[in-house]
């Protein structure tokens, strides 16, 4: 998840950018190479900025758990998500990609939110998570009918969450989805 920016420059994850740049990249360009190449195709495309619900893709070969990542543009406004949210509509395009491409795992947020925040309380937070599990089932449903097909699906949560809101994210998922043993790291 990267927050969308008033500005033209597209800004991404800190983390992935300093991971990425740890190590050389001999497959593809280094990443900030690679942002700068999307900023100009953006900037050639007569667009000045990505709205929420774009999103990018940098490739890596540097990364030991990602050689693809969709940076999703979103909004971090409090406002309720529904079905026909732009980031949702996103997450439903990067599935539509991840297939097209033969992406066979696939790691998205399952609160579509990188921290935890005051207005994330239980009842919000189990919600959001069953909203975003079930569009995402949809949409793999979806796009299966192309003959790929996505075989692993892992959720991400913000690494400050409390046991009990993971205990009752865990405790919805195998009502949405075929699951196969959780793995608590």
């Amino acid at each position: 998840l990267v927050p969308s920016s008033s500005a033209s420059q597209i800004i991404a994850n800190k983390n992935i950018l300093r991971n990425a740049n740890l190590s050389t990249e001999f497959h593809f360009n280094q990443v900030d190479k690679q942002i700068e190449d999307i900023q100009n195709d953006l900037k050639s495309t007569g667009e000045t900025r990505l709205k929420h619900g774009d999103f990018f893709v940098t490739k890596h070969s540097n990364l030991s758990q990602a050689h693809i990542i969709f940076h999703l543009v979103f909004d971090d406004s409090p406002v309720e998500m529904n079905s026909r949210h732009p980031c949702i509509l996103g997450l439903r395009n990067i599935l539509k990609v991840a297939n097209r491409y033969d992406v066979t795992q696939l790691t998205i947020p399952a609160l579509l939110k990188n921290e935890m925040s005051e207005e994330m309380t239980l009842s919000w937070c189990l919600r959001r998570a069953e909203l975003i599990l079930k569009c995402t089932k949809g949409f793999m449903i979806e796009s299966s009918s192309t003959g790929s097909e996505l075989s692993t699906l892992q959720l991400l949560l913000p690494s400050d969450i409390s046991e009990e809101l993971f205990t009752s994210i865990s405790q919805i998922i195998p009502s949405i989805f075929r699951v196969a043993n959780a793995k608590f790291l």
